[in-house]
């Protein structure tokens, strides 16, 4: 009998979106659990809920819960928004190195009405991290690739194996040895 034990459990926002943030950490801490995921897409779009991230660190020692990472750069794989991308990347990056935050997940375009061909999506997704790169690269900032399973959409987009090759193709493009980015495989479904 394995069972996953508290240590290795993390709670997304998600589930409580409507608590204030330092509700949230002592409700996380009530449960034994000392991990959480943030998130910039609950209701008045603000991650860390108007706290200074100076506050936020405070919150996060005073509950003992650590915050693995920020979800998400939506849509990251979009080469007509690249160049926004990159700024809001950016943005969550800083926020991030702020706050004691590990990673930042990035979720690909997962909208019914993409009209882009397979083809396009693999070519704009390689680009898109390949721009990333130097950014996780030099912060230190992990980016968690999500390879969402929406049904509707699932066939368009790239399976699993398919983002292992689509890193494969990044490190053999970049010019510094991909080891250092750090991107990870990241699912949230068990």
């Amino acid at each position: 009998n394995r069972m996953i034990t508290s240590s290795r459990i993390s709670l997304n926002r998600i589930i409580y979106p409507k608590l204030k943030l330092e509700d949230f950490f002592k409700f996380v801490k009530d449960l034994d659990l000392n991990k959480i995921e943030l998130r910039n897409d609950l209701p008045g779009g603000k991650i860390i809920n108007g706290y200074a991230p100076g506050q936020l660190k405070e919150l996060s020692k005073k509950y003992g819960v650590e915050i693995l990472t920020i979800n998400a750069l939506q849509k990251f794989n979009l080469g007509a928004i690249l160049p926004e991308t990159i700024k809001e990347l950016k943005k969550l990056i800083n926020l991030s190195l702020s706050i004691g935050c590990k990673a930042i997940v990035l979720c690909p375009n997962n909208d019914i009405n993409d009209k882009r061909s397979s083809e396009k999506i693999f070519k704009e997704t390689v680009k898109a991290l390949k721009s990333f790169g130097p950014l996780f690269q030099d912060s230190g900032i992990q980016g968690y690739l999500e390879p969402l399973g929406f049904e509707a959409y699932l066939v368009r987009l790239p399976k699993h194996d398919d983002y292992l090759y689509v890193l494969q193709q990044v490190y053999c493009i970049l010019p510094r040895r991909c080891e250092l980015i750090r991107y990870k495989i990241y699912h949230n479904r068990f």
